[in-house]
């Protein structure tokens, strides 16, 4: 039945939601319609209904088209049509409140969708600022090991200076200085000139008369090596700041994903909730035919008294067979009242006899 799909997808879609607190009461307004909506409907199929069967019983033992029971059963389909009526005006304006959540969805899914892009878009510039923070933070280690290397080379060429020297007093000082600083300066400078800077520092060779000279310039190097450990430390301190609001933006981007994502689920729900809301509707324009064409036809009974016997032969479980002309009508009469009874009995109308 339509009326049991509607009610387990109204109560299966407000347990799976979540969304914007404006939205969400104004979803819980439209679940909370549907419900009493679906209550009125099978209150109404069950009360009336109830009565309907209970006249039904009556006419079944009248005795003829004038008593008072065929008028009591005419009233009781007037009653029955009246509140499907309502009820079906509920249903609509019900159907109505589901097309403006969707359309709400859509808007808020639109509003959301932008933040998203703007947030993507930030997120991407801090991105490229992180890595030029990192890459420039890595040259100045890299750098600085550099240094390290080449101010330790530098302290040796000084000791073997100073060894050299005491070992050959003799020979001139410039030819030690130069064949020992250039082996020692073979790994620094690639065998180029004494003039190039290697990680930054300047090796000249006029500042490597003497082991002095080498201890001295490898002191240089381990003071631009500190400034360039000190701006590597500066640049890590200022990494933290872009690194953070990337963390924050990566959570409202995530955030707004999911509400996207919880959205658009939402008015998959609601489309297929119109769907069962079609239906359910389409029920009730059913059952509103059934008892109009039914009341028709006992209004027909009161202006004519052979009517009624087709009418009470039909309500019967096993009617008497009547005339070959009236035999169709009472075969569709029967029909019609047996499909009427099983949709009443389905929504919970019993009888007290």
């Amino acid at each position: 039945m339509a009326l049991s799909k509607v009610r387990s997808k109204l109560r299966k879609f407000l347990s799976d939601v979540n969304l914007d607190p404006d939205i969400q009461r104004a979803l819980n307004q439209m679940v909370s319609k549907g419900m009493a909506c679906c209550r009125k409907f099978k209150d109404t199929m069950a009360e009336e209904g109830a009565v309907i069967l209970f006249q039904k019983e009556l006419l079944i033992s009248a005795v003829g088209p004038s008593d008072v029971n065929v008028r009591d059963m005419q009233t009781a389909f007037d009653e029955i049509c009246r509140k499907l009526i309502d009820v079906r005006d509920d249903g609509l304006a019900w159907q109505t409140d589901v097309h403006g959540l969707i359309e709400l969805c859509r808007g808020r899914i639109k509003q959301d969708g932008e933040s998203l892009v703007c947030g993507q878009l930030s997120e991407e510039n801090i991105l490229t600022e992180i890595e030029g923070i990192d890459l420039e933070t890595a040259t100045n280690y890299s750098e600085v090991e550099t240094m390290n290397q080449d101010a330790t080379r530098l302290d040796q060429g000084a000791r073997e200076l100073e060894r050299q020297s005491v070992k050959k007093k003799d020979t001139g000082i410039g030819g030690i200085v130069m064949s020992v600083v250039g082996a020692v300066l073979a790994p620094i400078t690639g065998g180029l000139s004494l003039a190039l800077t290697a990680g930054g520092g300047v090796l000249a060779a006029g500042d490597l008369k003497d082991e002095a000279g080498c201890r001295s310039q490898a002191e240089q190097m381990r003071s631009q090596a500190q400034d360039k450990r000190k701006n590597a430390r500066e640049l890590e301190k200022k990494a933290k700041s872009p690194i953070f609001m990337k963390n924050i933006l990566a959570e409202q981007i995530g955030f707004l994903r999911s509400k996207k994502d919880q959205f658009e689920q939402s008015i998959a729900s609601l489309q297929s909730m119109t769907i069962s809301l079609n239906e359910f509707i389409l029920e009730i324009n059913h059952a509103l035919d059934v008892f109009q064409v039914l009341d028709t036809v006992f209004k027909d009974v009161l202006l004519e008294s052979k009517s009624f016997k087709i009418v009470q032969n039909a309500l019967k479980r096993n009617p008497a067979r009547v005339a070959e002309r009236a035999q169709g009508q009472l075969r569709d009469l029967q029909d019609k009242w047996v499909a009427m009874e099983t949709m009443l009995k389905m929504n919970g109308a019993v009888t007290s006899l």
